[in-house]
């Protein structure tokens, strides 16, 4: 059989394993296994799908090409590979080819929103590792979004909405945001707890709809996650309480120091090298530190 031939074979088994109709999106990895996906169907039609795209595009890499977009009838499939990330998107809606890829590339971004760009480093060590468990409960926002995009323009347009503002109103909050976001971990931070022990006080950010611990069963998960290392951090043992602790599974690595009026728990991206976990740490704490008179009620009269 000719190339092309096992190209077109390949391509005829993809459409027709996709559910009929509709849009469908899906992101794997090299090694084939599914990682989300936006498509009606059980887990074992996903993965043998998921299996069927790594060999097509494994198919194509071998011949020193890049596979972007195959058309069979009225459906059309756009494909993007990012490192050890694909994705796939297919529509028999009348979406073009350009428009499915601004979906993947918008997927992607969001995607590393939330795993960081360090997937390629968990990839080079472990290829098949599941990165689906780390999406906790991002995968109902990632559908949302792309929900959502078919309804907005702004995907079309390449833009994001803007929402109508006096001028002075918009530079405060841009101001205010700038201040009060710790910008080096935007993208690194899952969750943290602070207490200002010597106001008897503490914060935790409020976790959104996309969180890996928007789910109570997740967030008392990591509490007691927590618990433990708190009880490390005061432990009164032979060896005497552990100022920096750290603790590594493989959902987060967490993270808690106690000092001279605070204590800091955090959990962070699960790989993350701990030189790393300690720069992020510090400068979440120095950020903290630095804004406890607007988080916290510093004086009281009575």
């Amino acid at each position: 059989m000719s190339d092309q031939a096992q190209a077109d074979s390949h391509s005829d088994s993809l459409c027709s394993s996709q559910v009929r109709g509709g849009r469908h999106l899906l992101v794997l990895s090299s090694a084939g296994k599914p990682i989300f996906s936006l498509q009606h169907g059980d887990e074992t039609s996903v993965a043998d799908l998921a299996a069927l795209v790594a060999a097509i595009v494994s198919f194509v890499q071998r011949g020193g090409d890049e596979i972007r977009h195959v058309r069979a009838g009225a459906t059309s499939l756009a494909f993007l590979v990012r490192g050890p990330l694909y994705l796939v998107a297919s529509s028999s809606c009348g979406d073009t080819v350009p428009y499915l890829s601004r979906q993947l590339a918008a997927l992607h971004a969001q995607l590393l929103s939330v795993l960081t760009s360090k997937v390629e480093e968990v990839f080079a060590r472990n290829a098949g590792f599941d990165l689906r468990s780390l999406l906790g409960g991002t995968d109902r926002a990632l559908q949302r979004m792309l929900r959502g995009a078919t309804s907005s323009p702004s995907l079309l347009l390449q833009a994001p909405p803007a929402m109508r503002a006096p001028p002075a109103l918009r530079g405060e909050l841009t101001r205010r945001l700038r201040r009060n976001r710790p910008a080096p971990l935007l993208f690194a931070l899952l969750h943290y707890a602070y207490t200002a022990t010597s106001l008897g006080q503490s914060i935790s950010p409020l976790l959104p709809a996309g969180s890996p611990y928007a789910e109570p069963a997740a967030l008392e998960r990591l509490l007691r996650r927590y618990q433990r290392a708190q009880a490390r951090t005061h432990a009164k043992g032979r060896d005497g309480p552990a100022h920096e602790y750290f603790a590594a599974s493989d959902s987060e690595l967490v993270v808690a120091w106690r000092g001279a009026g605070f204590e800091l728990y955090v959990a962070l991206w699960p790989l993350i090298q701990l030189p790393a976990a300690a720069a992020a740490c510090s400068q979440l704490l120095r950020w903290l530190r630095r804004e406890e008179k607007a988080l916290f009620l510093t004086y009281t009269k009575y």
